[in-house]
């Protein structure tokens, strides 16, 4: 099992200094989907422009990003090539 980071990003860094355990890549990004919604659901839209949780692994390296202003009110992330 592999150690996840989600750090908000909104300007300012919010730094996950913890982590999370997850099984594979798709489960962290599973993981950081739930994040998002959870966060977003009750903020305006306009206030979720250029934010993100980004996602790093144990090394420190970026391995994706999830923006808050493209999940759902389900916690998926939308199809943005609409």
């Amino acid at each position: 099992m592999a150690q996840y980071f989600f750090s908000l990003q909104n300007g300012v860094a919010q730094r996950d200094t913890d982590g999370q355990d997850c099984v594979s890549l798709v489960a962290a990004k599973e993981a950081a989907q739930r994040m998002a919604y959870d966060f977003a659901r009750n903020k305006n839209p306009t206030e979720l422009l250029g934010v993100y949780i980004s996602v790093t692994d144990e090394t420190g390296a970026e391995v994706f990003r999830m923006p808050l202003s493209v999940v759902d009110d389900m916690g998926h992330q939308l199809d943005r090539r609409r």
